[in-house]
């Protein structure tokens, strides 16, 4: 192995280090005590190297020096039969490294290159910044406000309580599948609770109890395994702007409704009291997605995010499957009238300047930058924002139209009553890397440093960007520089010369991927996986696909996914939780794809996809090594907290803990803090806490927002991949914190559970 990596112009240490533990294996066969010096000097060696590479790091020197000192207990242990003399100063060196196990092992159970902050005090709540009154005391958007910061701005349960919390119920769904993934964020309005699960079942829960008050079942037909709901729309007609209003349709025919998608791509409106269909709504309260899109093949076209309703309209995306050709579904966004079902408008990529239904026998474009994620709406500006992913397909856009390149990788600001587009600003150009943005563009009163207010919002995305952009024209609020990224464009193809960094914005994923940076549990699988990065292609981030293997870092997964973040508006922290995990692709040229394309619309370990249209199909793979374990050293997520007021990271702590059915280290049952990959988003509270529970393991945890601390934890059934969230009962005035649980990715375990915690009576 070192004959091969020092070859492909890798590191010399494994070659050399091979050649002197074998001759000092030689001696020791032949009873010479030479052997044990020979050794001496290469693992001293070896310490200098591993500290010259990785310092005093925990995590990075377990491969390099946990082998050596198991090698260096055994070799110090028989030193005295191969010389009496030595006996008693080997027995000694054994017990030292015995004793430095001991203390690493014990160590591995301490998280690692955490950063605590300080507790400055919470100031007092701006007045821009605090909701009041009927608002701060339900959730009625996905992400708790329009412009889902996650902020809830309750006092009950706070840092000096929040260890006392306990479960006050759970509730069974009763939906179990072969994957965990149960994803939603119940809304609470008035005292219920509404909520989907991965086909769509709608439930309706007593917001004290967990008693289901009723539920319904649309019957869907699932043609892709890419099912899941993260949440539902509520809209009620009394609070309707008049110009949503319809003539004809009587206000009161359904009442307050509840808005879901389908994964069989239909819009639906419930009444929120009884959960049945709202008949006056499409037909019979179903409308069909598909309409105007053209042909549709099964598996490629369903909303999986929460709709947004605002001013009485319903605006919704749809999740498009990857890479499977130049001419798939379109990306376009669609308003509803909330009461009706009734198209008002369209925004569609390609023809941007256009609205309503396109012609008879015409579709709206195809293979347009698709909203598949969440949106956002400021009503004082009549704004909606919504992040924008790549055309399709995603590794190789040759054919890409010049709307397609102007749109992607966006966030894109509409007129609410029109469709008509403001502005936009993107943060990928000629997006190859499957870079889209799904996490809502989140609203922030953010600090000019002058002593005002700026009204912004941060959009964050895979390529572990953070922006900040003027929520009125788009400009960057932090400063942001075009810089020169790889060139090397595959064949037919094209590329941006430079990409945007943000660069008056923390970078929250530091570390760029490269041979000293990858890990294994021992050095043999850390050679294994230098040897595989050794023959890949990559010049850093932005290295654009070829048929040679090519690491995609952060991976195609994030960065930052579709949770988004949180912002504690009272202490001006933001909180962001991340995946650090590469991923592999190559082109494959089309004579080489026969009789290997599967048809999946997953995102697997391992996909080979068509790109149909295109001189290649793409194979894209996890960087792990031949132990099933990440190359990438740890942490493989974390969980930050921002000061927008100084524009720094304020406190950073691995994410979750290893635990026995978890995806990349399955088998291990220890619960090392190690920082696992995260989904979903925390939930903050005026009282300085973080709610999240997308880490990977089976805990829901409570961090305070000044320090990164953790107060509590709550054990779970199962893993959750869902953001939590909070409310206090109109009736019992409890602050509950509720999250839903179906199991982590890739875990053995799952289930069907929505839990309610809160403190004692």
């Amino acid at each position: 192995g070192g004959i091969q990596l020092a070859a492909l112009g890798g590191s010399w240490y494994y070659l050399l280090a091979g050649v002197g533990l074998c001759a000092s294996g030689v001696l020791l066969w032949r009873r010479r005590s030479l052997a044990v010096w020979l050794f001496g000097i290469v693992y001293a060696a070896t310490i200098a190297w591993a500290l010259w590479e990785a310092g005093f790091t925990f995590w990075p020197q377990v491969p390099r020096l946990g082998l050596f000192l198991a090698m260096g207990i055994l070799v110090a242990a028989v030193w005295g039969r191969l010389d009496p003399s030595r006996r008693r100063i080997g027995v000694v060196l054994a017990l030292v490294q015995v004793v430095i196990v001991v203390i690493a092992i014990g160590a591995m159970f301490r998280p690692h290159g955490a950063i605590h902050g300080t507790d400055a005090g919470a100031p007092a709540d701006p007045v821009s910044q605090v909701d009041s009154g009927e608002s701060a005391t339900q959730w009625k958007f996905y992400g708790r406000d329009s412009g889902a910061t996650h902020y809830v701005p309750i006092e009950q349960i706070n840092r000096a309580n929040v260890a006392s919390l306990k479960v006050a119920w759970t509730f069974l769904t009763g939906e179990m599948h072969d994957t965990p993934e149960l994803q939603a964020t119940p809304l609470q309005i008035g005292g219920t609770l509404y909520f989907c699960t991965a086909h769509n079942r709608i439930f309706a829960l007593d917001a004290d109890t967990g008693r289901q008050k009723w539920s319904f079942d649309p019957q869907v037909k699932a043609d892709g395994s890419w099912n899941r709901c993260r949440g539902v729309g509520y809209f009620d007609p009394s609070e309707a702007a008049p110009a949503a209003q319809v003539a004809g349709v009587p206000a009161s025919t359904c009442g307050p409704r509840i808005i879901a998608t389908t994964i069989d791509a239909r819009l639906m409106a419930l009444d929120a009291a009884t959960g049945k269909p709202c008949e006056e709504f499409g037909d019979h309260g179903m409308v069909d997605l598909k309409r105007g899109m053209g042909e549709v093949p099964p598996g490629w076209y369903y909303p999986t995010s929460a709709p947004l309703v605002a001013r009485g309209r319903v605006i919704v995306g749809g999740w498009v499957s990857d890479n499977q050709s130049i001419d798939e579904p379109p990306g376009v966004v669609r308003a509803f009238d909330a009461r009706t079902g009734k198209l008002v408008w369209a925004w569609d990529p390609g023809r941007p300047l256009a609205s309503g239904l396109p012609a008879a026998d015409a579709t709206f474009t195809r293979s347009t930058p698709n909203f598949w994620g969440t949106a956002t709406f400021d009503d004082n500006l009549g704004l909606i924002y919504l992040p924008t992913g790549n055309g399709t397909p995603d590794q190789w856009g040759g054919k890409r139209s010049k709307e397609t390149d102007t749109y992607s990788t966006s966030v894109i600001a509409l007129d609410v009553e029109t469709g008509r587009l403001v502005w936009h600003f993107q943060t990928v150009h000629h997006d190859l890397w499957d870079y889209d943005l799904a996490a809502p563009p989140t609203f922030v009163d953010m600090p000019d440093g002058k002593g005002g207010r700026v009204p912004a919002l941060i959009q964050v995305g895979k390529a572990a960007q953070i922006f900040v952009l003027d929520r009125r024209t788009g400009e960057p609020v932090t400063p942001v520089e075009e810089r020169p990224v790889p060139q090397g464009a595959a064949p037919g193809d094209r590329l941006s010369p430079t990409q945007p960094y943000s660069v008056g914005m923390p970078q929250v994923i530091p570390t760029i991927l490269s041979e000293k940076t990858l890990w294994g549990t021992t050095l043999i699988d850390q050679l294994g996986c230098r040897i595989q990065f050794q023959k890949m292609h990559f010049e850093g981030t932005y290295t654009p696909p070829s048929t040679t293997d090519t690491p995609i870092s952060p991976g195609y997964l994030g960065g930052m996914n579709w949770g988004g973040v949180a912002v504690d508006r009272r202490r001006d922290i933001l909180v962001v939780n991340d995946i650090r995990l590469a991923t592999i692709m190559r082109l494959v040229p089309h004579d080489q794809l026969a009789g290997r394309l599967q048809a999946d619309f997953s995102h697997a370990n391992y996909e080979l996809h068509p790109q149909e249209g295109t001189p290649y199909g793409v194979e894209l793979k996890s960087f792990f090594s031949f132990l099933g374990l990440p190359c990438e050293q740890p942490p493989w997520g974390m969980i930050t907290g921002i000061d927008l007021k100084a524009r720094r990271i304020a406190w950073q702590i691995p994410a979750g803990t290893t635990a026995e059915e978890l995806g990349p280290m399955t088998g291990v049952y220890a619960e090392l803090p190690i920082g696992m990959p995260t989904l979903s988003a925390a939930t903050v509270t005026s009282t300085g806490l973080a709610f999240y529970a997308g880490a990977m393991d089976a805990y829901l945890r409570a961090f305070d927002t000044s320090t990164g601390r953790e107060l509590w934890k709550g054990a779970l059934p199962v893993g959750s991949q869902a953001t939590p969230m909070s409310y206090v009962s109109p009736t019992t005035h409890r602050q509950y914190v509720v999250v839903v649980a179906g199991g982590s990715p890739h875990a053995e375990r799952i289930g069907d559970y929505v839990i309610a915690y809160a403190l004692p009576r």
